[in-house]
């Protein structure tokens, strides 16, 4: 590239350059453009097109010519430019890659600055996806459907007319593959997207030669929110939970949270989007976002701030441990917070990812890399395990340390690693070692009874990472759901559990007859199923058995009686899945506790709904001979309970990754990090809304961040009464 194709920009009046696409009647013909220079204050009266898209490899390139001179595009900036250009007449662009001069930090950092300004005074933004294909063409036509009734409903102010026609044109296979294929394109997982698309004037989405108008992305969310917010019909709960983890996927979502602050502030109070807009909740919605300099994942939001948060002034000769600790300085001595901390640590970067030179434990790590570690963040808005305590925090003049006030919620004594268990055969082996760690120190834990529930309540809410948001302020619909999800998700814990220790009748019955050179019946452990596009629940079930996969892990202390007789091979739908869980746990079950035990209120409330004119009396089924649940309902809740099943252990699998059991020596039970050990601390940081786990640093003088953690009983500062803030120096 010529040395003379980018002269100096002038910083005030801004300017910016602009890109003349010549025309073309080949595709295949070379792209030839010219570059000039224009005042950003005129450039209102040039009608030029700015590009949002991912730049791709950035080995993979071809070239163009610029002004003569030829310049190394990306592959897919090509395509862009190709299918874009005018047959008969020049396109005016502004394309960051050609009209930034990318090796001059001083010229990033500057228009930078101006990012928003440059795509707000665009007529239009084009969002450049890349071709067209059969799925990208379906997800195009549901998206302008939803949009539609959307539009119908809101003018007819029916709600109803949402359900019937999006569930039977939207809630199948097909469609929901293309919905999630067109949701997740390489485009929605660029960070600066977000600030590309919210402030256009008019944003239109390019597929190849078919275009969507962004609003009508905005409508299609707002009926599918409004959808979610139904009565989930049975037939329906698989499909209704894929298109939930569609719309509420961090992406899509953060990048509309941002369109509707700017073009549809009206419909704020009719979403679920948190109504604010700091740099530090910002960061929490974009841990999703990637970027090709990590730096980016600091300054793509300078355009979006509200002019009282925090002032980021952009540098690139800054290095990315420098932008990374300047943010949480900011960001304390601002807002009196340190919520960052809950995204840092040592236990969240992949053993084979390098760390950054210079970045200290307790400074956020915001590589997408790092951020994918864990596959379930638990966002700090959520949680308020400070209370309302600001920080009372200082960083030393190096930049090294944070000198913060703490809590210590007690040290580990159990730190059972994930093994890295990720394998979905391998979820329910690990909820079965957890299980019998949990019967072990049910009787440490029970000294936290009064703040955590009994031991199954805390189990069951860590396992989940349970959480309201009863300080955001959300309408009750939001609570209801909220509410209702977790009593399910409650049940399938229920169910499991008590199949699992069943089910080790099964193995200890298959062990004393080997033991004894006996032949025993062959049992099947059903683990985690996998639904694929178009797979029946028989094809699946049969798929996801396996022959005595489950080792024998109850302990000693924890065996019954030796079995006379081979036990039956448990199912997930099985009554009695309940009545052993009850017992594993020794569950008063008379009918003056079940108002007060969540486990026996979900399991009543189950069969309720399953049947409103039983009236079953839920004690005195579990504590009778009665093998199976109430012939007017069996059919119904083996079809329930196993989708239950189904759903807890998609959200455990899916809780745990990379995660420990941990029980503290205070009583205490949680997940952490998978790096956690027996002897770290669990910490409440001052200002901060998660509970962290610290280790003490090699060399004695202060301690490390491990990572973020979800400790029962301290989650919203149930215990900060009564224990004293002392000051800790995290390295």
């Amino acid at each position: 590239m010529a040395s003379s194709l980018y002269d100096r920009l002038k910083v005030n009046p801004p300017e910016i350059r602009l890109l003349s696409l010549l025309p073309a009647t080949r595709k295949t013909a070379p792209l030839i453009c010219t570059l000039r220079t224009v005042s950003l204050t005129n450039a209102s009266s040039i009608r030029y097109l700015a590009l949002s898209y991912v730049w791709g490899n950035p080995s993979d390139t071809e070239a163009i010519f610029v002004n003569g001179a030829p310049f190394e595009a990306t592959a897919n900036l090509c395509a862009a430019l190709r299918h874009m250009r005018f047959e008969d007449e020049p396109l005016i662009l502004w394309v960051d890659a050609i009209c930034i001069n990318q090796s001059n930090n001083v010229e990033k950092s500057e228009q930078i600055r101006i990012m928003k300004d440059i795509y707000q005074t665009a007529p239009a933004v084009s969002i450049w996806l890349g071709h067209r294909d059969e799925q990208s063409s379906l997800a195009m036509r549901l998206i302008r459907f939803a949009a539609a009734l959307y539009t119908r409903s809101r003018a007819q102010t029916d709600d109803k007319l949402l359900t019937a026609d999006i569930m039977h044109y939207t809630l199948n296979d097909t469609n929901l593959q293309a919905l999630v294929s067109f949701f997740t394109k390489d485009w929605w997982g660029r960070i600066w997207v977000v600030q590309e698309a919210a402030v256009a004037q008019h944003a239109l989405f390019v597929c190849g030669n078919e275009t969507l108008g962004f609003r009508d992305f905005a409508y299609a969310f707002f009926c599918w929110a409004a959808l979610l917010k139904t009565p989930i019909p049975n037939p329906w709960l698989r499909s209704f939970k894929e298109l939930a983890v569609i719309i509420n996927g961090t992406s899509p979502r953060a990048v509309l949270w941002q369109y509707t602050r700017f073009h549809l502030p009206e419909l704020m109070e009719h979403t679920q989007f948190y109504k604010a807009y700091t740099l530090e909740e910002m960061l929490e919605e974009s841990w999703n976002f990637d970027s090709t300099d990590p730096r980016d994942k600091v300054y793509a939001w300078i355009g979006l701030l509200s002019h009282v948060d925090v002032a980021i002034v952009p540098d690139y000769d800054a290095t990315i441990a420098e932008v990374y600790i300047g943010v949480v300085k900011l960001i304390l001595e601002h807002r009196g917070s340190l919520s960052l901390i809950s995204f840092t640590g040592s236990g969240a970067r992949p053993p084979n990812t390098p760390p950054i030179i210079g970045l200290p434990s307790w400074a956020p790590d915001l590589r997408k890399s790092v951020i994918l570690q864990i596959r379930w963040w638990m966002r700090p808005k959520s949680h308020r395990a400070s209370g309302s305590a600001k920080a009372n925090a200082t960083i030393s003049h190096d930049h090294r340390t944070l000198i913060t006030d703490t809590i210590i919620a007690g040290r580990l004594c159990v730190a059972d690693k994930d093994r890295q268990e990720n394998d979905r055969w391998l979820a329910g082996e690990k909820l079965c070692r957890w299980l019998y760690i949990i019967l072990q120190n049910d009787l440490h834990l029970q000294q936290t009874a009064s703040a955590t529930g009994d031991s199954s309540d805390a189990f069951f809410r860590a396992l989940t990472l349970s959480y309201h948001d009863d300080h955001l302020n959300f309408d009750s619909s939001h609570y209801t759901r909220l509410l209702r999800d977790g009593k399910m998700l409650r049940l399938g814990f229920m169910a499991y559990v008590g199949y699992l220790d069943r089910f080790q009748d099964c193995v200890t019955w298959q062990f004393q007859c080997n033991r004894r050179g006996k032949a025993s019946p062959p049992y099947h452990f059903r683990g985690l199923l996998e639904y694929g596009p178009g797979q029946r629940d028989d094809a699946v079930q049969s798929a996801a058995e396996q022959q005595m996969t489950l080792g024998l892990l109850r302990p000693h202390s924890l065996n019954r009686k030796p079995l006379k007789s081979p036990p039956p091979e448990p199912e997930w739908s099985d009554f009695a899945n309940f009545r052993r869980f009850f017992d594993c746990f020794s569950h008063r079950t008379s009918s003056s506790s079940s108002a007060a035990s969540p486990s026996l209120q979900a399991l009543e409330d189950l069969m309720t709904s399953l049947n409103p004119a039983l009236q079953p009396d839920v004690p005195s089924l579990l504590s009778s001979t009665a093998a199976d649940w109430p012939t007017q309902i069996e059919e119904k809740a083996r079809i329930a309970v196993r989708d239950l099943v189904q759903e807890f252990l998609v959200t455990f699998s899916r809780s745990s990754s990379h995660r420990s059991l941990l029980v503290t020596d205070t009583g205490y039970v949680g997940l952490g990090p998978w790096t956690s050990s027996v002897g770290d601390l669990v910490c409440v940081v001052k200002g901060c809304s998660l509970p962290i786990i610290a280790t003490e640093h090699v060399l004695g003088d202060g301690w490390e961040v491990v990572g973020q953690a979800y400790v029962c009983g301290w989650m919203y500062g149930e215990n900060l009464e009564g224990h004293a803030w002392r000051e800790m120096r995290f390295k």
